[in-house]
């Protein structure tokens, strides 16, 4: 790869190769968020790269200062994010019935944000809880979202469930 970035505490890092080029215009512990262009466009565009905390109440920092940052978006944007939590009872397999009051929260997010889950093709879940065969969970913890101008310029856009 020919750059990279990551962001304060490491956890995720962006490569790209020299087609590219990228600057990280906002970052803190839970998100980076680079723009990005192509060497033949002049259309640059966003891409915000989160990694949320596990406990509920540590990730409303993200979500506030997201949905007003947001808003000031007008260029095509694409979110790709672990946000450790669901957004339907389907996205789970295994473990005690999943109260969906608790990704309220996100889903709101979605919704505010002006996003669409992009889907994804593979694996139905991205993370096993590693219990062992009888009492293992899956979840669907990863997942890409993107605006409207996003889905107009890229809409072939497509994510993969690796195993």
């Amino acid at each position: 790869m020919h750059q990279a970035a990551s962001y304060v505490n490491e956890k995720i890092w962006i490569f790209w190769d020299k087609e590219f080029s990228a600057s990280v215009t906002d970052y803190d512990e839970q998100q980076l968020t680079l723009e990005i262009r192509h060497v033949e466009s002049d259309c640059p565009f966003l891409l915000t790269i989160v990694y949320t905390k596990c406990i509920p109440i540590l990730r409303r920092p993200l979500w506030e200062v997201q949905i007003h940052k947001s808003a000031t978006y007008d260029s095509s944007w694409c979110v790709i994010v672990d946000f450790n939590t669901i957004a339907s009872t389907e996205e789970k397999i295994g473990g005690i019935p999943y109260q969906m009051n608790k990704s309220m929260e996100f889903l709101c997010m979605i919704e505010d944000y002006g996003l669409v889950d992009l889907g994804y093709y593979g694996s139905r879940c991205t993370w096993p809880n590693g219990r062992g065969q009888y009492s293992i969970v899956w979840k669907r913890l990863d997942r890409g979202l993107a605006n409207d101008q996003w889905i107009a310029v890229f809409p072939a856009t497509t994510i993969s469930h690796l195993a």
